[in-house]
């Protein structure tokens, strides 16, 4: 009778503790039954991955709202912003889909149109909305880069290569360290300055001198005039003067024929010499055609494009699998009322998906590993039978693999050091949320059997409340505690500083 009344008792906490909870979530939490304060605004988004519900609504980085509902029609996004009351968003506005840092989580960025612009009603549209661009079209455009690249070293190829390419090249880089050494001692012996300086006096003695001889410079240009008017009248003499000195020069190309036909041979040999050149370069590019020489195996190989291509598609599936990882972090204590201990937990949630994540974690137990021997001695005829209990290793971890449908979730694998099983059951939009566990299934007495209840009544920090063992009635307690939980994106860059490589 004794046991059905404590059973009975335990049931009765953890009920009072489940309606203490659900009055809380009512009230502290502000949730209550019909509509959700503030009001609603519709936008819709070509794309708006890594985008979910409850994501925030910003406006200069202030959050004022939440994603309410996410829907696809005609190929697009519609999501349904709730805002808060009070807060007018003029019909001009923008909206715009932001990340809070290169991997970080995303969250809806309003950006406010003119104050002299009509207010949103309830239900109506934010018609502006752009999202940035994926990594898929960036890949895409460094790709096109590429190309130009691949056809900017194509046309290279046609006229360098060989040792006689490299012959070329070397005689543009003499030059080109002769110009710079010229300049660099131009520079530093001060004759680009001194040269600057003289100009500038040079000018400065013009404009004194233009100025001082004013009148001597109009009475010249008077007298270029006059000039101009005799050389008019006098065109039949000069005229008559050409004609004599061109009869003058024919006569000294005839006495120096032979002076200019050896000039033009000259000429001839040296555009025998340029064609020579035009042959050899011609040459070059053909040899790099053909993929000789070192440019012509650069050129011509696709091997070193092939594993660029792969190196970059490698890159996106890596940054894109590594987006879509989620951590986090969550530490937790409570307090055992029967053994007036505290046992402590500590966790890392790896989410790949929303619906799938792997729990790793340590526990701190006050009861540690009970080992219990039984011993029998015989002292002078009279035997004594002794019951011995030691408690070793407090620390205990925790590797569970878990899976959500709908509201429920299901975890297996190990709890508390030793194989074991659990399910949650998810209210009030995952605020509120249900616990039993069962694991050390090889104990001698009964499995250990935990029920719990937590609540989030703030966006970081939670409250637990349940009983610990509830099966066993010689360690059966009642628990109470709390903790803290947040989203880790450091974790990603830590998984970035490695980049894989193209097979």
């Amino acid at each position: 009778m004794s046991q059905i009344t404590t059973e009975a008792k335990v049931g009765i906490f953890v009920v009072i503790g489940v309606v203490i909870l659900t009055y809380m979530t009512l009230t502290i939490g502000q949730y209550k039954f019909g509509k959700e304060k503030g009001y609603t605004l519709k936008v819709r988004f070509k794309t708006m991955a890594g985008v979910d519900l409850k994501s925030p609504v910003k406006i200069a980085g202030v959050e004022i709202g939440k994603v309410e509902d996410i829907r696809l029609s005609d190929n697009m996004a519609v999501l349904t912003l709730r805002i808060a009351d009070g807060l007018n968003i003029p019909e001009d506005s923008e909206a715009v889909v932001r990340g809070t840092g290169l991997m970080g989580e995303k969250h809806i960025e309003i950006v406010p149109g003119s104050a002299q612009a009509r207010k949103l009603k309830r239900g109506e549209e934010i018609v502006k909305a752009s999202s940035p661009a994926d990594m898929d079209q960036l890949f895409s455009q460094l790709s096109d880069v590429i190309t130009d690249i691949k056809g900017v070293t194509s046309s290279m190829n046609k006229v360098l290569g060989g040792e006689e390419g490299k012959d070329s090249l070397r005689a543009i880089i003499d030059n080109i360290r002769d110009i710079s050494e010229n300049l660099n001692m131009a520079f530093t012996e001060n004759k680009l300055g001194r040269m600057i300086d003289n100009f500038e006096a040079f000018s400065q003695d013009m404009r004194e001198m233009s100025s001082q001889n004013r009148d001597a410079l109009n009475q010249t240009i008077a007298n270029l005039e006059e000039f101009s008017k005799v050389l008019k009248d006098r065109t039949p003499e000069i005229s008559d003067s050409l004609k004599l000195a061109a009869d003058n020069l024919s006569d000294i190309i005839k006495e120096n024929r032979g002076n200019l036909k050896d000039t033009v041979e000259n000429i001839k040999t040296a555009s025998s010499k340029l064609q020579d050149t035009l042959d050899s370069i011609t040459n070059v590019s053909k040899k790099i055609e053909k993929g000789e020489g070192t440019i012509g195996r650069l050129i011509n190989e696709d091997t070193t494009y092939e594993k660029l291509n792969s190196t970059l598609t490698g890159l996106d599936n890596y940054f894109t699998k590594i987006q879509s990882f989620k951590f986090f972090i969550d530490y937790r204590g409570e307090y055992l009322t029967r053994r007036e201990e505290t046992k402590s937990y500590l966790n890392l949630k790896i989410q790949p998906k929303p619906d799938k994540y792997y729990l790793l974690g340590i526990v701190d137990d006050p009861d540690g590993y009970s080992t219990t021997t039984d011993r029998v001695t015989t002292t002078n005829g009279t035997t004594l039978a002794t019951h011995e209990e030691k408690t070793s290793d407090r620390l205990k971890f925790n590797a569970q693999i878990a899976k959500r449908y709908y509201d429920l979730t299901v975890r297996g694998g190990i709890v508390e050091s030793t194989g074991g099983v659990g399910a949650d059951y998810h209210l009030f939009r995952d605020r509120v949320k249900l616990s039993l566990d069962a694991w050390d299934f090889n104990r001698e007495s009964t499995p250990r059997l935990k029920a719990s209840a937590s609540y989030d009544f703030f966006k970081h920090l939670f409250l637990v409340g349940g009983g610990d063992d509830i099966a066993n009635n010689d360690r059966r307690s009642v628990f109470v505690g709390g903790g803290i939980k947040f989203e880790d994106d450091d974790l990603k860059y830590l998984l970035t500083s490695g980049v894989p490589t193209g097979k």
